[in-house]
């Protein structure tokens, strides 16, 4: 399978990206029970484990030396924006490095960080395995997300984000094997519209406000039995709201080859629009700048467009 130049995978990333940026975007004019809390919560439901399975989709081994480069090319990335962040934090907002900060990744880092360990993990395994024993390999990739929630550690690392979006990544990976494209056709689009009119719904009327498993960072554990069986069945939950909403996406996302060369520049998009976060973080909280829903959402289109277009130029060898 050739996939260096669909024009329909890099038109999702694109599409993904853009709703990364306006999730956190969002965040800064974000209170409960309101149009903009539902809307972050529809966008959490599914747009990191549909990344993730882009990833997993994107991460076949073809030479393992150019394989295992990639993974220290995104360590390398990693350390060197996590070094950043750490800096502007204590140069500009006065925050002490601790050991705490220096484990846990610094806002959206923590998906390069999941992403070595991923892919880490394809390049140890043996490659008879990863072909014979898909099944059990998926099987277990489940297993492990749903346990992972016992374990005494959340943001550390990434550990708990690592294992609980295993298995999209482990899906995606194996969808490489399949046409994907037209699998997904055989889904309705009426359909597809209308389960993520009802995610939508679901998180307006029922789960307006601020949901912490959604985020899929942290664990079940807590001083009650029942809140933390609540919260196990909250992730199996989600894990099949994520699946179901991430399908539907995948089939209303069209293949637009005038937008597709610029999905191929996600990664620094990723990395950059922080940096715009932070400053209209500051406009806003200085008055400068509107804050409407209407204005986050132009904010995040201008900053993913911008960044996509300099990019394209400055980055030639990717086109």
């Amino acid at each position: 399978m050739n996939l260096k130049r669909d024009a329909y995978w890099d038109t999702l990333k694109l599409v993904l990206i853009f709703l990364v940026a306006f999730g956190h975007f969002l965040e800064l004019n974000l209170t409960p029970n309101s149009m903009g809390q539902a809307l972050y919560n529809f966008i959490y439901a599914f747009h990191m484990p549909l990344f993730v399975f882009v990833s997993g989709f994107f991460s076949h081994i073809r030479t393992r030396e150019r394989y295992l480069w990639h993974i220290w090319e995104l360590l390398a990335y990693y350390l060197v924006f996590q070094a950043i962040h750490l800096g502007i934090g204590y140069f500009c907002y006065h925050t002490p490095v601790t050991l705490q900060s220096l484990l846990i990744p610094a806002f959206s880092l923590w998906y390069l960080l999941s992403l070595v360990c991923w892919r880490v993990m394809l390049y140890c395994l043996p490659a008879r395995w990863l072909e014979e024993k898909r099944v059990l390999l998926l099987v277990l990739s489940v297993v492990i997300c749903l346990l992972a929630g016992f374990l005494p550690v959340n943001k550390v690392l990434s550990i708990q984000k690592t294992l609980t979006l295993l298995p999209f990544f482990a899906m995606g990976y194996y969808a490489r094997e399949v046409d994907v494209r037209k699998w997904l056709q055989k889904v309705p689009a009426v359909v597809a519209a209308v389960v993520l009119v009802g995610v939508f719904l679901l998180m307006y009327l029922l789960l307006n406000r601020p949901v912490e498993p959604l985020y899929f960072n942290s664990g079940y554990l807590s001083d009650s039995l029942a809140h933390t069986l609540q919260l196990f069945v909250a992730r199996c939950f989600l894990l099949l709201l994520a699946t179901a909403a991430g399908i539907s996406a995948m089939r209303l996302t069209p293949s637009v080859g005038a937008l597709a060369c610029y999905g191929r520049y996600t990664l620094y998009i990723y990395l950059g629009h922080v940096f715009v976060r932070m400053l209209l973080m500051e406009g806003i909280n200085r008055q400068l700048i509107p804050s409407s829903l209407l204005a986050l959402f132009l904010y995040a289109l201008a900053t993913v467009a911008v960044m996509a277009v300099c990019f394209y130029y400055v980055f030639p060898s990717r086109r």
